[in-house]
């Protein structure tokens, strides 16, 4: 079921108010992050099935693939679906390369 809720017709005067993208609380969202972060560096699989089980829905069996599964899965997507998950990928492997750096994220 989907939260979004759908507003047909609007008026002109109700756009600006319905193109304003809700906002987070960033030091909230830094504080939840650095605690899984600290999470799967203490526990390891464990902690990523866990995610995975309360995020994404799912419950895994193995947290490893195989080259060969990745060769695989790699072939089946376009470049078109590819291209825009370089930026993020990319964004990601830095903040886990500074986490990982930082003297306050050198482990439990």
């Amino acid at each position: 079921m989907s939260n979004i809720k759908k507003i047909k017709f609007p008026t002109t005067r109700s756009w600006t108010k319905l193109a304003i993208r809700p906002s987070i609380d960033t030091v909230d969202l830094s504080s939840t992050v650095e605690k899984i972060f600290t999470d799967i560096w203490k526990n390891g699989d464990t902690a990523v099935a866990k995610y995975t089980r309360r995020f994404d829905k799912a419950t895994i069996a193995q947290t490893r693939t195989s080259a060969a599964e990745i060769k695989a899965a790699d072939g089946k997507l376009s470049m078109d679906l590819k291209k825009p998950c370089k930026e993020p990928r990319r964004i990601s492997r830095n903040f886990i390369r500074r986490k990982l750096k930082s003297p306050r994220s050198s482990g439990p």
